[in-house]
């Protein structure tokens, strides 16, 4: 097994502000998202993706360090609506995550929430709802349907991809 020395996140909490420069996060991004494609082919939904969970190795490139492995462990089986909805950090947890029934399915599209709040928060330094509770998300993104705040001064195609 390799050994990284830290996330994504972890260089984060090392930054003035705790964000990203634009061409770190679209380096960062372009990796993320090949990996996450690469596991939807095989079958994996990730539905924790988050700074954290997105490791960088020796060369500055990023790699998803979290996929479910400990659902492999206990031998659970994706997606079973009462189990995914408990899954994933509320700050990052799509619609759908939270209301299978009313919001789902839960597909290869709910990592894309994930996802973009990752990149919110990379380009912002703040996660998304930052300070409120698993409660108040979950009014906020499955009720409400808010989408995190965009940071201004971004590329036009970046906020479009966003």
């Amino acid at each position: 097994m390799k050994y990284y020395e830290g996330s994504i996140g972890d260089k984060m909490a090392r930054q003035k502000g705790g964000k990203l420069s634009l061409f770190d996060v679209l380096g960062y991004s372009v990796n993320l998202a090949q990996g996450v494609l690469d596991l939807h082919r095989r079958g994996f939904l990730l539905l924790n993706l988050k700074p954290c969970n997105f490791l960088l190795d020796e060369h500055d490139q990023a790699i998803i360090g979290d996929f479910g492995i400990p659902l492999l462990l206990h031998g659970l089986t994706l997606p079973s609506s009462d189990l995914v909805q408990r899954l994933g950090t509320p700050n990052y947890m799509a619609p759908e995550q939270w209301e299978p029934s009313i919001n789902g399915p839960i597909s290869l599209e709910t990592d894309s929430w994930g996802f973009g709040c990752s990149i919110v928060e990379m380009l912002s330094g703040v996660q998304p709802w930052r300070g409120k509770s698993p409660d108040e998300i979950y009014q906020l993104v499955a009720i409400k349907k808010e989408k995190p705040n965009i940071p201004r001064g971004l590329p036009p195609k970046v906020v479009d991809i966003l």
